[in-house]
């Protein structure tokens, strides 16, 4: 279920231009993802959608800028779902633990 919803979503963030934000936890039981989505040959993905959902069901999104980079300030502080797809549907997911006050830095390769 949750991966037809993380699916889903992916799709749904390609119709949709989401700012990035910059990776910065201020707010209590919460940690921050940055990151970068690659393709299978190790170049940066510019304009990819990426997505969090969270174990509770909370929803994130955000568009890596021109060099692949995202960031989420403040994910709530439990195991969530990442996900990124470029334009032409090239897709990843990966399971992700983030802590409270943590930064966690992840390297998104597209399939």
């Amino acid at each position: 279920m949750r991966l037809a919803l993380l699916t889903a979503f992916c799709l749904f963030l390609g119709s949709a231009a989401v700012q990035t934000v910059a990776a910065d936890s201020t707010v209590a039981g919460t940690g921050s993802v940055i990151g970068v989505v690659l393709d299978a040959r190790g170049n940066a993905v510019p304009g990819a959608f990426v997505g969090i959902i969270t174990r509770t069901g909370g929803i994130q999104r955000a568009q890596a800028n021109r060099r692949g980079v995202f960031g989420f300030r403040t994910v709530p502080a439990e195991k969530a779902m990442i996900g990124a797809t470029d334009r032409n549907g090239n897709s990843v997911r990966q399971r992700i633990g983030i802590r409270e006050n943590q930064m966690l830095r992840i390297s998104l390769t597209l399939k």
